[in-house]
């Protein structure tokens, strides 16, 4: 029987994203992890990696533009991501400014 194989549903992706960076984080294979997601599904891993002593950095977006047709669309991270982390880096800021260097939020939390 050959069956064909389905991607997995982006709920699937979530879950095992979420089982992996956990089990990362109970075998100390990181210090800080970084997380670049929007939605406020993660909120569970963050308490849980927070739980086990490890830091979690968001990579936040607040971004307001228009598509081809001229209708505005937004992407923005959830302020409840925000609430749970160690740091928040909010890209748009840097993107926006045109300098990430010398960002003292980066620099303290990869210090030595």
């Amino acid at each position: 029987m050959n069956e064909k194989k389905e991607p997995p549903e982006e709920k699937g992706i979530d879950v095992w994203l979420a089982l992996e960076s956990y089990d990362l984080a109970v075998h100390k294979r990181f210090d800080v992890m970084v997380l670049f997601a929007g939605d406020q599904d993660y909120v569970p891993l963050i308490r849980k990696v927070n739980g086990l002593g490890t830091r979690v950095l968001i990579l936040g977006v607040d971004i307001e533009y228009e598509d081809s047709k001229g209708k505005k669309r937004y992407i923005k991270t959830s302020p409840a991501l925000f609430k749970e982390s160690s740091y928040v880096v909010m890209l748009s800021e840097d993107v926006d400014s045109k300098t990430a260097k010398g960002n003292r939020t980066i620099d303290d939390i990869f210090q030595q």
